[in-house]
Formats: C-alpha cells, structure tokens, sequence
C-alpha cells in the first residue's frame, strides 16, 4: 500500500502460517513484493512489526533495511529498495527478486 504523505514509499505485510513457517515461502514472497514495489517505483518498503519477530528484523538486516523501535514491543522496519538487490548475497528473498524479473523480461 502506498503511503499517501510519501508516494515512493508503501507499507507492505507478509504472513505465513505456522505449519509452512521456515520452508522459505516468505523469503520467496518478498522477492515477488520487492519486484513489485521496484517495477511501481516504490523506493522504500516499511512495515510495523512486533520487536521479538525475529525473523523479520533479521530479513530486514539481510536486506540493509533499518529497526526504528516505536512503542514498547512495536518496532518499523524500512527496507531501501534503490538499486536493488546491488551487491546483496545470493538469498532466497533475492533469487525471487531475479526469477521475477526475468519473467517480466520475456
């Protein structure tokens, strides 16, 4: 969802559930939202989240995006999308992000 007060950023959100948790599908889904995003000129992705999501703010770090803690247990996260993924190792979350480009090369 694009923020209104910042157009080249969007909110974003990615659930998986329990029993699929940690086979990858949300590495996967954030390359294909990151591909979105970069196609939109989207230029930075942000999401509120809880502090002991682990998972989450350590995909955050992978990705060179920020923790910003709000609230107690409540924390932002912003993931800059500008030359996207550059020098980023070769992760799920990024492999995502170059079969979906390829596809929209075709």
């Amino acid at each position: 969802v694009r923020l209104g007060n910042e157009p080249s950023m969007a909110d974003f959100a990615v659930a998986i559930i329990d029993r699929y948790q940690g086979l990858g599908i949300g590495s996967r889904l954030m390359g294909a939202l990151i591909w979105s995003a970069v196609t939109n000129h989207i230029s930075t992705l942000r999401s509120t989240v809880l502090a002991d999501n682990a998972v989450m703010l350590h995909l955050t770090e992978r990705l060179g995006g920020s923790v910003e803690p709000l609230s107690h247990g409540i924390v932002q996260v912003d993931i800059p999308l500008a030359g996207f993924p550059g020098t980023l190792p070769d992760r799920p979350v990024v492999q995502a992000y170059r079969r979906c480009l390829a596809e929209l090369e075709r």
